[in-house]
């Protein structure tokens, strides 16, 4: 879990959006919400290559991280003096298909095909340790993408602003007193400020476009992370609603886009693991 001591690195973090409010559910364990596929997700599908020369004995590491809950599985692979490229693979494979999210294919010329579950968004697997004489190259085959309805990675963000919880203060004025009273109110949320490079064409922003001109009862997320791969996260969530989406094409300039989400009730935050 996250603690004091963590750092987390704001040029990691990562916004996102859905066009529907938060269930109850989602409210009570936000990593939840980041799991939400939607109708027609395209799941994620790795290529885990295999070259051997001359194998050392050791042990190979494979770490994967499920994007969605932020859980996250070692692999270790042990690695036989001189053992064969097809053997290696089919180790890796094996050990990789005792995680309910990845099925392999089958190995071929020491590489196979890895299939994460749509539920799982936009995981990684990395190789984390190596041993001699054998390369494990592991690359993205297919991308990860949201179906209709599901929670959407907003792409090109530059700059995501500030949340806050604010109450109203009351002044309770009491004559003959040297000193007013004051009142706790009704806390407000406020809103959260982004700012996008704009992609005209991109699905997500014509999503986000779409919300704000039709007045979309939405929802929201922020996902911290300690580091690119997401080694542990925070997470926030909140409803709300687009109240603008303005473009700046402002001469010789990056075309960029402003966003406006206006927050709706509790902001709901979690930890990572």
């Amino acid at each position: 879990m996250a603690n004091l001591s963590n750092k987390f690195v704001t040029s990691f973090t990562e916004l996102y959006f859905r066009p529907s409010v938060l269930t109850t559910g989602e409210k009570s364990d936000p990593k939840t919400w980041f799991s939400v596929a939607g109708t027609g997700a395209t799941a994620k599908v790795f290529t885990v290559s295999t070259a051997v020369t001359t194998a050392v004995a050791g042990t190979l590491v494979l770490r994967y991280t499920n994007a969605a809950t932020g859980a996250v599985d070692s692999f270790a692979v042990t690695v036989a003096g001189g053992a064969t490229q097809a053997t290696i693979a089919g180790n890796i494979k094996t050990a990789l298909d005792a995680n309910a999210d990845i099925t392999g294919g089958s190995v071929t010329t020491g590489s196979f095909d890895a299939t994460l579950l749509a539920s799982a968004g936009d995981a990684s697997l990395v190789v984390e340790d190596t041993v001699g004489g054998v390369t494990v190259t592991i690359t993205e085959d297919t991308a990860y993408a949201a179906g209709t309805g599901g929670t959407l990675l907003i792409p090109n963000v530059m700059e995501v602003g500030s949340l806050s919880n604010e109450a109203t203060v009351i002044d309770t004025p009491t004559f003959g007193e040297t000193f007013k009273g004051k009142l706790r109110g009704q806390l407000d949320a406020g809103q959260l400020d982004a700012q996008l490079y704009w992609a005209p064409r991109n699905t997500v922003h014509l999503a986000m476009r779409e919300a704000a001109t039709n007045g979309t009862s939405c929802s929201f997320g922020i996902k911290w992370k300690s580091d690119a791969t997401g080694t542990d996260s925070e997470y926030v969530v909140f409803d709300g609603f687009l109240s603008s989406f303005g473009i700046d094409t402002s001469f010789d300039d990056v075309a960029k886009a402003s966003s406006t989400m206006i927050v709706d009730g509790a902001l709901s935050f979690a930890g990572g693991v």
